[in-house]
C-alpha cells in the first residue's frame, strides 16, 4: 500500500512526518505479514524437546516429575498464546496433537524398558540361587568327608568305614585318614568356593551388561520416535504455513541437532569391542570397568584391545 500526495498540494512538515510515519507503519505490518511464514511459538525442535522433558512423568525421581511439571505449563502458555492467531492456533492444535501421539507411544517403550529390566534381574536371581546351592554343597561336601571315618556300614554290624578297613586299632593311620578326608573335603570346598565367586562376580557384569542393551534399545527407540515426530511437525507446518519451519536444505541438520541436544551423553559408553568379547568370553570382572566406563587411553592397555595402540 503507498500514500499518493497530489500534484501541487502544499502540506507542512507536521502533515509529511504523519505521512511518512504512516507508511513506516504500513511497511512494518506488510513485513510482519510476510514474515508470517513460520510459527513463532512452537518450532519443531522446541516441541521435541517439550515432549521429552514430559517423559519425565514416567519417572519416581523427584528432579524428572519437576521437569515434566515445567513441560506441561509451557504447553499449557503455548496453547493460550495461540488463540487468536488463525495460522498459530491451528497448526498448535495439530503439533500437540502429534506429539500426544508420540507421548503415548514413548510410554509403551518406557513400560517395555521396565519389564526388561524386571525380567532380567528374575533370571540373574535364578542363576544366583544356583551359585549359592553350589557353595552350600561344596561345605556339605567339606563336612561330609571330614565325618568320612564315622559313618556306619549298613548291613555291617554297626561298623565304621575306619573300623572296615582295619585303621581303629592303628590310631595313626586312623588320623591320617581323617586328616586326609579332611584335607580332601577343605581343598574341594575352596575349590567349588573360588569357581562360584568368579561366577557369581561374572553374573553381576553380565547383568550390568544386559540391562546397558536394554537401555540403549530403548534410547535408539526414543530416537526413532522423536525423528518420525520431528517429520511430523514439519508436515503439519508446511500445511498450515505453506512451508517447512527451516529452509528445505535445513531439515537433516536442525533434526540431527535437536536430538544430539537431547541424548548426548546419556547413553552407555562400551569399548567399540565389547559385544564381540563379551559374546567370546574375554570380558572379565577385573576388566569390566574398563570396557564399560574407561578412557581411550586405558582402553588401549587392555591386551583385548583391537586396533593401534
Amino acid at each position: 500500500m503507498s500514500i499518493s500526495i497530489p500534484t501541487g498540494t502544499i502540506i507542512s512538515i507536521d502533515e509529511m512526518e504523519g505521512f511518512l510515519q504512516h507508511s513506516e507503519n504500513l511497511n512494518e505490518d506488510n513485513e510482519r505479514m510476510n514474515n508470517k511464514a513460520h510459527t513463532y511459538l512452537l518450532p519443531p525442535d522446541t516441541a521435541v524437546r517439550i515432549l521429552w522433558a514430559r517423559t519425565g512423568s514416567f519417572s519416581s525421581d523427584p528432579h524428572s516429575q519437576i521437569s515434566a511439571g515445567q513441560a506441561e505449563l509451557a504447553s499449557k502458555e503455548i496453547r493460550q498464546r495461540a488463540e487468536g492467531d488463525e495460522l498459530e492456533e491451528s497448526y498448535v492444535i495439530s503439533a500437540f496433537a502429534a506429539m500426544d501421539a508420540c507421548y503415548r507411544n514413548l510410554d509403551i517403550i518406557h513400560k517395555k524398558r521396565n519389564q526388561d529390566f524386571e525380567q532380567n534381574r528374575k533370571l540373574r536371581n535364578a542363576y544366583f540361587e544356583t551359585v549359592k546351592e553350589n557353595l552350600e554343597f561344596g561345605t556339605k561336601a567339606k563336612d561330609f568327608l571330614k565325618s568320612l571315618p564315622a559313618v556306619t556300614i549298613g548291613g555291617a554290624g554297626g561298623l565304621t568305614i575306619a573300623e572296615a578297613l582295619g585303621l581303629s586299632a592303628r590310631p595313626v593311620w586312623s588320623w591320617v585318614f581323617a586328616l586326609g578326608l579332611a584335607s580332601a573335603g577343605y581343598l574341594f570346598n575352596l575349590l567349588i568356593v573360588r569357581l562360584m565367586r568368579k561366577k557369581k562376580q561374572m553374573l553381576y557384569v553380565l547383568q550390568d551388561y544386559e540391562r546397558g542393551k536394554y537401555y540403549n534399545q530403548y534410547v535408539d527407540r526414543a530416537i526413532s520416535l522423536l525423528s518420525s515426530l520431528y517429520a511430523d511437525l514439519n508436515r503439519v507446518h508446511r500445511n498450515v504455513f505453506g512451508q517447512n519451519y527451516p529452509r528445505e536444505e535445513e531439515i537433516e541438520t536442525r533434526e540431527r541437532g535437536a536430538l544430539e541436544g537431547i541424548f548426548d551423553g546419556i547413553r552407555p559408553s562400551y569399548c567399540p569391542h565389547i559385544h564381540r568379547h563379551m559374546q567370546g568370553g574375554k570380558v572379565t570382572p577385573d576388566l569390566w570397568p574398563t570396557c564399560e566406563v574407561g578412557s581411550l587411553e586405558e582402553r588401549k592397555s587392555c591386551s583385548n584391545w583391537e586396533g593401534e595402540r
